[in-house]
């Protein structure tokens, strides 16, 4: 009987000194498994079924409506320069028109068609080497508001699409949501003007909101929100937000999600996407920038179609833009001052379930008040307690564990990226188990750290630790802080939440002692100080199990069980209880505040920018991005966690050789898993740029080169010789391979591919295009004629030779254009001037009705006002290139006999890689062309 009981007793005391720290980690990653639950189910799963807001006018009727019209929309590839563009446009038109007759009173709407035309200069643009000249078709849907000074409201999206994509999320979604709340505001008539702009142009240079703010309508506005796609998935997120003001009509939006730091990535130039959002801002416009950011390996490719979103995704826009727009035209609005229009907001979601928004005046309040106020009660509550009570709060020992903790992150984490950069960089573009595997590492790796540390120095006080962090999170707030006030950069507030946190986890390890109340250690600890007295009670019956307990409690200076008799036991154990209970209500509090909260945003935020990143190193970025995000939102999770994983440690040495083996075999399994996965799938699939040249003023090395040009794929180098050789006109073929000028870190191929004649454009390509010039009657003036057939899209290329030097300029008039536009009887040409080596032509001519035929050119006049030196004999080398951009996918490639003439809008080379590319592949257009037909200038023929 005796044996049994010290068999009991053996098993229950090594069940405590072992599920404790179990227990702790289990409920650590239980809370943070809830947390990635939510953000998960938030993201993806209700947006399958997501119903909205019981009070959302989103029914189901008017979003079969919405779905139907998405339907229509990204039916096919619809860039600019394609008759499916002018097939939606007048979709578009017709549904405006057909909202307009169901609703009795529509005195106060106006359908008007955009047709302006202008250039776009140097200034006005990223590429310092180019200018434009763009002929719009905007079209803008107008409701005028029952109050008048109230100030309008923009709502812009673009209904063109990129010639490789169907444009389902990029724009096709944003466009049905603005024909739904045409219709709801015609019925619902707001107090404030609101101006939709269906804008197009915006693949080729944002075109079409620079056509918009030359319209006089632009002077109604001055609110706007813009709804645009970064990626093909998900829910839209605000990425953006001009002021507070407008800012505050987003922060009510139902399971809002979005974050300061992408508007501060932006705002500093990490970021180099653009948006509309850019061109309204700049020109005064107060607004907000929505766009959808996951699955980026699907945008501007053939995957981006009508099964990479679902109805839900359409619903929650509709009802976000909804409240939105709603808010934005409200008479609230109308007391706007000028002093607060330029008051930028802070703002962030918590579990997407709601977002907190501030000004970044009263933000920049709250963080001078947590650095400045916070270190003086903190410090002053210390000194009280430690110089004038003489209370032994801190131990001399047991520091540096937080410095230490943060090495050792910083080491693992960087070594970590090393080996995974060394044998399998991109393997995060399609998987999360990189995600697993660094932080898996890193906690066992600070765990080990920590345990190293108990054993040298194992007087430990959780005080000690705490204050590490908070002097940390202080120095983090106040860089924050100064960033604030010079930058205007919001996205501090990370570390603001984390170092108020510390404050309070501080202050909730000192209260006890202000209160009088003896805790020197932590509730594990207490219970095995419980089991020492429980041995001391039975003598020697538990003399022959005790394992040293003792001798682990090196921190109890004053005993935490006074010396009591016999007949105080209950008492006493009364007391422990009562202690334990209370030290276990402040762990709990401390760890919500210092780890839980904040944990849970920079998990957050650790998901948004891997998910927002993974898919960006097949566009050029560096792939080190998502990686530096995990490595981030690891070391920002686990250091808050130090003290606890020490107080797991203390009590918890020797874990049983079951769980050691499990993590063992868990962790190894992960860092294997990211060394040898395939890095692509069938659903995040690596992106290719394609674009066909057929250079007709160079002397081609074969023959057979002459009417097919070469196929060039830009893409990662290590795979696109893979899927080359999957092509069947490629075999046999040695592949050509440079790094690309474009993107330094991407390599470009080249190999011949199917010839495109007859089905770009009906016959050879050498029928497709002719560039002539001709002296005026002005001296040193020159007419250029260019003729393209079956093209919207002209480019001029011009030779660096011509410009003497670096202050050298030419002035390019547009003297006529293929739509039939004829300018010379204007006062003021559509002029571009300066120092430059290529413009963009895009004219309006009707693809569908066939006036796009090739017999009237772009006709442009070239002159030298300025005086400046310019080689003219140069001048002649000038070439002209005609863009085809316009792409109907079907099945399977077609070989053809060249002369047969082939439905156009096809393109063999293209659909060959779309048939033959392996499955975890995909493309999207290089430039502003699949197919360039380049030709060299000829002086043969007279302009009239």
């Amino acid at each position: 009987m005796r044996f049994l009981r010290g068999a009991v007793k053996l098993i229950e005391n090594r069940f405590r000194r072992i599920s404790a720290p179990i227990v702790a980690s289990v409920s650590i990653i239980l809370l943070y498994g809830i947390a990635i639950i939510t953000t998960y189910s938030n993201e993806v799963d209700t947006l399958v079924t997501y119903r909205g807001e019981r009070s959302s006018a989103i029914t189901d009727p008017a979003l079969d409506v919405m779905w139907n019209d998405l339907q229509n929309i990204s039916a096919q590839p619809h860039s600019y320069n394609s008759r499916a563009h002018e097939r939606v446009r007048i979709f578009v038109l017709d549904r405006l028109r057909q909202i307009t007759v169901g609703v009795p009173d529509t005195s106060f709407a106006e359908i008007v068609e955009d047709n302006d035309s202008f250039v776009i200069t140097l200034s006005e643009q990223q590429d310092e080497n180019r200018a434009k000249y763009f002929e719009g078709q905007n079209i803008y849907a107008v409701i005028h508001g029952n109050k008048d000074g109230n100030p309008g409201v923009l709502v812009s999206a673009h209904y063109d699409s990129v010639s490789t994509s169907f444009g389902t999320t990029d724009d096709g979604i944003s466009i049905v949501v603005m024909l739904f709340l045409f219709e709801h505001f015609l019925s619902q008539r707001p107090d404030s003007t609101i101006v939709f702009n269906f804008n197009t142009g915006e693949e080729l240079g944002l075109l079409g909101a620079k056509q918009f703010l030359k319209h006089p309508l632009s002077k109604e506005v001055k609110y706007f929100l813009n709804i645009d796609s970064a990626g093909a998935a998900g829910r839209s997120t605000m990425h953006r937000a001009s002021n507070y003001e407008v800012l505050k009509a987003f922060a009510g939006v139902h399971h809002g999600l979005g974050s300061v730091i992408m508007q501060d990535v932006f705002r500093t130039g990490v970021m180099k996407s653009m948006t509309d959002f850019s061109i309204y801002d700049d020109a005064n416009l107060k607004g907000l920038d929505m766009a959808y950011y996951k699955s980026r390996s699907r945008y501007h490719t053939p995957l981006d179609n009508m099964r990479s979103t679902n109805r839900g995704s359409v619903r929650y826009l509709a009802q976000s833009s909804l409240r939105t727009v709603s808010k934005l035209s409200s008479s609230s609005t109308k007391n706007v001052t000028s002093d607060n229009a330029h008051v930028t907001g802070v703002f962030f979601d918590y579990l997407g379930i709601s977002v907190i928004a501030l000004s970044m005046n009263t933000f920049i309040a709250i963080s001078l008040i947590a650095v400045i106020i916070g270190p003086l009660v903190l410090g002053g509550l210390l000194y009280f307690l430690i110089f004038k009570e003489k209370i032994p709060i801190l131990g001399r020992k047991g520091w540096l564990r937080v410095p230490g903790t943060l090495v050792i992150l910083v080491l693992v984490n960087y070594l970590l990226l090393r080996i995974i950069s060394a044998h399998n960089r991109d393997v995060i573009y399609s998987s999360d188990i990189p995600i697993l595997t660094i932080f898996s590492v890193s906690a066992v790796a600070v765990a080990i750290f920590l345990y190293v540390c108990d054993i040298v120095s194992p007087e430990l006080h959780s005080l000690n630790s705490l204050l590490e962090l908070t002097v940390l999170y202080w120095i983090l707030s106040l860089v924050g802080v100064i960033y604030q006030i010079k930058m205007r950069l919001g996205g501090s507030y990370i570390f603001i939440i984390q170092y108020v946190g510390s404050l309070l986890a501080c202050g909730l390890a000192i209260v006890p002692y202000t209160k009088g109340i003896d805790i020197k250690t932590h509730h594990i600890d207490s219970i095995q100080l419980t089991d020492q007295y429980d041995s001391r009670e039975h003598g020697n019956e538990d003399d022959e199990i005790d394992d040293g307990t003792a001798s682990d409690s090196p921190l109890e200076h004053v005993p935490l069980l006074p010396a009591v008799t016999s007949d105080e036991n209950s008492r006493a154990t009364i007391s422990t209880i009562s202690d334990q209970a209370i030290e276990s209500l402040i762990e709990c509090a401390q760890f919500i505040f210092i780890c839980l909260i904040p944990g849970v945003i920079f998990l957050q935020l650790g998901f948004f920018s891997v998910y927002s990143l993974r898919h960006t190193a097949t566009d050029g970025s560096p792939y080190i991005l998502p990686y530096a995000a995990i490595s981030f939102a690891t070391t920002a999770i686990l250091l808050p966690m130090t003290p606890f994983i020490c107080r797991m440690l203390r009590t918890g040495r020797v874990f049983s050789l079951q769980v050691n083996i499990v993590l063992a075999v868990a962790v190894c399994g992960a860092f294997v898993a990211t060394l040898t996965k395939f890095p692509f799938s069938e659903q995040y699939p690596m992106k290719m740029f394609y674009e066909q040249v057929v250079d007709l003023s160079a002397a081609p090395s074969d023959n057979s080169t002459l009417f097919s040009g070469y196929v060039t794929l830009t893409g990662i180098p290590s795979y696109i010789p893979t899927v080359i050789a999957e092509m069947p006109s490629a075999k046999g073929i040695v592949t050509s391979c440079s790094s690309s000028p474009m993107r330094r870190t991407l390599s470009a191929c080249s190999y011949p591919g199917l010839s495109p004649a007859n089905y770009v454009a009906s016959g050879s390509p050498t029928e497709w295009i002719d560039i002539f010039m001709e002296e005026d009657l002005t001296p040193r003036t020159y007419i250029i004629s260019i003729y393209g057939k079956n093209t919207r899209a002209f480019e001029l290329i011009i030779p660096k030779e011509v410009y003497m030097s670096s202050e050298s300029t030419l002035q390019f008039d547009i003297i006529q254009s293929p739509a039939g536009t004829n300018y010379t009887s204007w006062e003021h040409l559509p002029s571009i001037s300066g120092h430059f080596y290529a413009i963009d032509l895009w004219t309006r001519c009707n693809l569908s009705g066939g006036n796009c035929d090739g017999s009237v050119p772009f006709v442009v006049r070239v002159s030298n006002p300025s005086g400046s030196q310019i080689n003219y004999e140069a001048l002649q080398n000038i070439q002209a290139a005609c863009n085809y951009d316009e792409w109907i996918p079907r099945s399977g490639p077609d070989f053809p006999d060249e002369n047969d003439y082939k439905e156009i809008g096809r393109i063999p080379a293209l659909d060959e890689l779309f048939h033959y590319m392996p499955s975890w592949a995909t493309f999207l257009k290089r430039t502003n062309s699949l197919v360039k037909v380049i030709k060299g200038l000829e002086v043969k023929r007279s302009v009239n």
